[in-house]
């Protein structure tokens, strides 16, 4: 189960630091929420986490290099805003079940289109990449998407774990999310949304 602390965090920083929430898939349930899987097996939803195993090689065509990838959700950007940021929190375990201690970009793709079927989606590159240890193994990784110019998502891939090196490697991740740097809430909002949660915290104690 995530950790109270952790969700209270969310609650007070990430809305006023990185501006306000436009995507957001938290895997609170059962269900990928429309996530296919290539190259990645044995995916489970529980625990407030979507986790699974990148194939070996020979596996599938995505050999080694899991994805989660979404073409059936529709998202639409509004004249003026701004979607700067996706930022997702994940970790990552070796074929032994060791921690992997170090985050390590190589061969991640984060990619959005217009399109369906991914055609000339968007790839912002492990340049824009950044990730910070957030504790218990998992590092919360942001990726600069200001880049991205078109007006809808119809297709979202986030490789949660790095290419070729992590066959057999394992993942948890907890969520993704997308930000819209123009509609920063203003402060009295931001504290009001995170008393808000603090009483259905103590409603759920």
């Amino acid at each position: 189960m995530k950790s109270k602390l952790f969700i209270l965090a969310a609650l007070l920083a990430p809305a006023s630091l990185q501006g306000a929430l436009v995507m957001g898939y938290e895997f609170n349930g059962t269900t990928t929420e429309n996530f296919v899987t290539p190259g990645t097996s044995g995916v489970t939803v529980a625990s407030g986490f979507i986790s699974g195993t990148a194939v070996p090689a020979g596996g599938t065509l995505q050999a080694g290099d899991p994805q989660l990838v979404n073409n059936t959700d529709t998202y639409s950007k509004t004249v003026g805003s701004a979607w700067t940021t996706l930022t997702y929190r994940v970790r990552e375990f070796d074929s032994s079940g060791a921690l992997i201690t170090a985050y390590d970009s190589a061969g991640i793709a984060i990619l959005l289109s217009q399109n369906t079927n991914g055609s000339g989606a968007f790839n912002p590159g492990t340049a824009n990449i950044s990730a910070v240890d957030s504790g218990n193994g998992f590092f919360t990784v942001d990726v600069n998407i200001s880049g991205y110019t078109q007006s809808t998502v119809n297709y979202l891939r986030v490789d949660p774990i790095g290419g070729p090196d992590a066959a057999n490697h394992t993942f948890d991740l907890d969520y993704i999310r997308v930000f819209d740097s123009s509609a920063v809430p203003e402060p009295s909002i931001s504290i009001l949304g995170a008393l808000g949660g603090l009483a259905l915290l103590r409603r759920r104690r």
